[in-house]
């Protein structure tokens, strides 16, 4: 407890070294505003942890299936048009108990790196269209804000950052599947953005992921309502950022801790030039433990100091030290020591 007390006061004290008074203002006028906005996107990812954890579960105990994974087989190539139903993930409970169903959808838009499908049932409406999609590909090949003089999109940004993304499809490029995801959403508050399942890295019927489906192809999902991709495209991208970091972070580790995967996954977006969330969620209570993630309506409170911690890390060590992060198999504060100590040996966790 004494230690994580001093880390604690660590924390607040860089905090006060960061960011000058009148940021701190700012942060909290921006915490604020944020509470009291009809709708507030939330990352999706954290909230399938739990799920996760029962593969990785299973695996550990079934050592003949820790390399079942889809046979090497020729790219689909998919071409504008092609018509698709993908698995998707309720997150909220069915009367019926199921977790998943399938998403009829139509490719809209083939980039470098990436296939855009969109949800059938939300093409045409005030939403999503074609300018939107066409956006999407464009700031993952090609653009970001941090980036754009060097032409280099989400994608570039996050392989050179965090590494390489998995490849069980056998095509390299990435698969974006935008819908309206079902989360109870009534109108006000949160909403899940976005989000990654590792689930979809392995075959459909392997023992290992129980009675969830799998779409066996690296996909991610961005939501469409109430994000409005045609208006407003800032969080959505922000979004694609952090959820490519958390497919990236699966491949070379998959059981990191939720504080660091996310807290990576919040750097992403900041990297690629689209901003850090609000301080101010943080240091309206930071009398909570350093590493710890609730994982409650108040999530945001856990992202907001993962993010702050994490562009201390990002601010004191050279930019390697992320993927050094994603590469490193440490799942608590050993992790942040073994990590910092080979950059630097004179520094350490504590």
């Amino acid at each position: 407890m004494q230690r994580t007390l001093l880390l604690v006061a660590i924390l607040c004290g860089l905090q006060s070294y960061i960011f000058p008074q009148e940021v701190k203002t700012l942060a909290k006028e921006s915490f604020i505003l944020e509470t009291a906005q009809e709708a507030y996107p939330i990352p999706g990812s954290h909230l399938l942890r739990e799920k996760e954890q029962k593969i990785r579960d299973y695996l550990d105990t079934h050592p003949e299936y820790t390399k079942l994974q889809k046979p090497v087989v020729s790219p689909v190539n998919y071409s504008i048009g092609d018509i698709k139903d993908w698995w998707a993930d309720y997150f909220e409970e069915q009367d019926s108990g199921e977790e998943q169903y399938l998403v009829p959808s139509t490719c809209r838009a083939v980039g470098a790196n990436c296939y855009v499908f969109v949800e059938d049932a939300m093409w045409g409406t005030a939403r999503v269209d074609q300018d939107a999609v066409d956006a999407i590909v464009n700031a993952f090949d090609n653009s970001t804000p941090a980036d754009a003089p060097n032409n280099d999109g989400i994608f570039n940004v996050d392989t050179r950052v965090f590494g390489d993304p998995p490849d069980v499809d056998s095509d390299p490029k990435i698969i974006i599947l935008i819908l309206d995801i079902i989360d109870g959403y009534d109108g006000s508050g949160g909403y899940v953005a976005g989000y990654f399942y590792s689930v979809n890295e392995y075959p459909d019927g392997d023992p290992a992921i129980g009675s969830n489906h799998s779409n066996e192809a690296e996909i991610f999902y961005m939501d469409c309502d109430p994000a409005d991709l045609i208006s407003d495209r800032t969080d959505v991208l922000n979004t694609t950022a952090h959820e490519f970091q958390h497919m990236i972070h699966w491949e070379h580790d998959q059981g990191e801790m939720t504080f660091v995967n996310e807290g990576l996954s919040e750097i992403a977006s900041y990297v690629c030039g689209y901003g850090l969330r609000s301080n101010g969620r943080y240091t309206q209570n930071t009398n909570v433990n350093l590493l710890s993630w609730d994982g409650t309506d108040d999530v945001l409170d856990d992202y907001s100091r993962a993010a702050f911690w994490t562009l201390y890390i990002y601010e004191q060590f050279p930019v390697g030290i992320l993927k050094d992060f994603v590469n490193n198999h440490h799942s608590d504060w050993t992790g942040f020591e073994a990590t910092f100590k080979a950059h630097d040996a004179s520094r350490g966790f504590f």
